[in-house]
């Protein structure tokens, strides 16, 4: 309750018992205030611990506890892995070591460096050799396409250039608390036994970089496969096989269980927004558009596209919205077990009026 509304409930039991009027700026008046203004800061207090008791309801830190009692741990955020691969202009002519912590970077100007994380030799009469590497930066915009990063930033003698042959993936953003709890809340719905499919899933969601994961059985219930992707939809091998270890040391003897890559399905979108004005319209297209992407990047393998969900706190995020009409997809677009949504081409037309 408020404290204007405590304060009045106050003066009008006071008045109803004894009969005397109360002054707000007289003695009785300011002393029923500041009682008025202890109250309703327990008021909002047992309204916060009220929020905070349930998962459900629960946010930050307390909805993290409430996480950590059933195993459960939101994602941070990460970022990208890959290769480099280190070459020289002609064969070495001796062992040319690549020290742990060398920083790379793109000619691009994307401002993201990247390290190798070990040592490793370019043998001496070898040209190449190829190290594992992480950004040191976090987040979706450390991902970089193969042969972007050519830069190095830490001289090595002997060494002419750096490439990276294939994609660098997995850099995300921290796991947005509706989607941690809902992942939390199915965690009471389904609880891993050390032997059923929900064990296998939460076995992969502990492999880092693995976004979401399902454990589908065969017809003929001998073995079971176990899909998985990573949050960008590349999901690279070395993932999998990541995946497949952790599998293989922790399964049922007699159990077969293969790993398996998720198959994407694109989904394009095209919706019409509804609002009275249009401040910039190339901007606010662009960030409409983003929105949509990373709701349906949110949506986890077997999932369905529903319009519906994916409009569901559109509003909380553009307010001035009064309408959001979905061109494609129409309606439900169902999902099968073995397959995730890939965002496709998204296309926003902005309206005046519904």
């Amino acid at each position: 309750m408020e404290m204007t509304e405590i304060y009045e409930a106050i003066k009008a039991a006071f008045t109803e018992k004894s009969g005397e009027t109360v002054r707000d700026d007289g003695d009785l008046g300011i002393r029923m205030q500041v009682v008025a203004g202890e109250l309703a800061e327990l008021s909002r207090q047992v309204e916060f611990l009220e929020q905070q008791i349930f998962p459900h309801t629960a946010t930050g830190e307390y909805l993290d506890r409430h996480g950590a009692c059933r195993n459960v741990v939101r994602r941070p955020a990460a970022g990208a892995v890959g290769k480099l691969s280190f070459e020289s202009s002609v064969s070495a002519q001796e062992d040319i070591t690549i020290p742990e912590g060398t920083i790379c970077t793109d000619s691009a100007g994307s401002g993201n460096m990247y390290v190798t994380t070990r040592e490793d030799i370019l043998h001496k009469g070898s040209t190449n050799v190829t190290i594992p590497a992480k950004a040191e930066q976090t987040g979706p915009e450390t991902n970089i396409g193969a042969k972007q990063i050519d830069t190095i930033v830490t001289a090595i003698p002997g060494i002419s250039k750096v490439i990276n042959q294939e994609n660098f993936t997995g850099g995300c953003d921290a796991e947005p608390e509706e989607v941690y709890r809902k992942r939390l809340l199915q965690s009471f719905l389904r609880v891993g036994n050390g032997a059923n499919l929900k064990f296998y899933e939460d076995l992969a969601l502990n492999c880092e970089g693995v976004w979401s994961s399902k454990a589908v059985t065969s017809s003929d219930g001998n073995s079971v496969t176990l899909y998985i992707s990573d949050l960008d939809r590349t999901t690279p091998d070395s993932l999998k096989n990541t995946v497949q270890e952790a599998v293989n040391a922790a399964k049922e003897v007699g159990t077969k269980v293969t790993v398996e890559k998720a198959q994407y399905l694109t989904q394009t979108v095209e919706v019409d927004y509804y609002a009275p004005y249009h401040e910039s319209e190339l901007l606010l297209r662009q960030k409409i558009a983003d929105y949509l992407s990373e709701k349906l990047l949110e949506l986890q393998i077997g999932e369905n596209v529903n319009p519906y969900l994916l409009f569901h706190d559109f509003r909380e995020v553009f307010p001035e919205c009064t309408d959001l009409s979905f061109i494609e997809p129409f309606g439900m677009i169902e999902v099968k077990d073995n397959q995730i949504v890939k965002p496709g081409e998204i296309t926003v037309t902005l309206k005046s009026e519904v």
